[in-house]
């Protein structure tokens, strides 16, 4: 059930240990979220908050909960399997699993695994750089996700310009084209600070309730399938592989 959450749940974030608590339906929510305040100083929830009250809708990666997730499969697991020499380096000759694993691993493809292809995070010098070929390759493909030989060529003969080779400054203007005017303010079809606040709240766009960490056992539910019989987590556990799925885009 969503919970209609009274303004002074707001306020509570403020001013957590002077607000009263609602008589409203939200009351529940509104103990729970206290407490979550007063047992961590850095929630997924209250950071979220405070972006979409600093940025709104300019919120990017690594604002609120829309940060890299977690997995077991990390640098750590990895080296301790293939880095024998603990040199902190993976070469193709340690790697004894197929090659097409070890490039999708070596993601900056200097010929070696180490933990900077494993580095997920907004100041990885190899994210930033991905970033970039990522608006790139939107700004000039047709698809939005690769460029077709036929569209290379196109590209290269607008930036050399009747010359059959490219120059820095060809390059550079390439890379870096200009950005199309914009009109002051925030685009008119992006949500507003008052609308991200109203779905925070509602649960429309995230819980307060953080969910389990990696390595913990996934809690029991039951739902109907499509037939409306009742299905519980429980009845699978030990008898076979679950992949479990939560989202608002699955």
């Amino acid at each position: 059930m969503r919970h209609s959450i009274p303004f002074l749940l707001i306020l509570a974030f403020a001013f957590p240990a002077r607000a009263a608590e609602p008589p409203t339906d939200g009351a529940v929510l509104y103990r729970g979220v206290k407490r979550m305040i007063a047992s961590a100083n850095d929630l997924e929830f209250t950071r979220m908050l405070t972006h979409i009250l600093e940025k709104g809708a300019d919120m990017g990666p690594g604002d609120g909960w829309f940060k890299p997730s977690e997995s077991r499969y990390s640098w750590k697991q990895l080296a301790a399997r293939y880095d024998n020499d603990h040199i902190g380096r993976i070469t193709a000759k340690d790697f004894t699993g197929p090659a097409e694993w070890f490039r999708r691993l070596d993601r900056n493809r200097d010929g070696v695994i180490t933990a900077a292809d494993f580095d997920w995070s907004d100041r990885s010098p190899l994210n930033q750089q991905m970033g970039m070929a990522a608006r790139w390759i939107r700004m000039n493909s047709e698809d939005g996700r690769t460029i077709t030989k036929a569209e290379w060529d196109a590209i290269f003969k607008k930036a050399s310009q009747g010359k059959d080779r490219l120059s820095v400054e060809d390059v550079r203007a390439l890379l870096n084209p200009p950005s199309p005017p914009r009109p002051p303010g925030p685009p008119p079809d992006m949500p507003s600070k008052a609308t991200l606040l109203k779905g925070l709240f509602n649960g429309e766009i995230g819980s307060p309730f953080e969910g389990p960490k990696l390595g913990a056992a996934a809690p029991d539910f039951t739902l109907a399938d499509l037939d409306g019989k009742p299905v519980s987590l429980a009845q699978f556990r030990d008898k076979k592989p679950v992949a479990l799925v939560f989202g608002s885009f699955t």
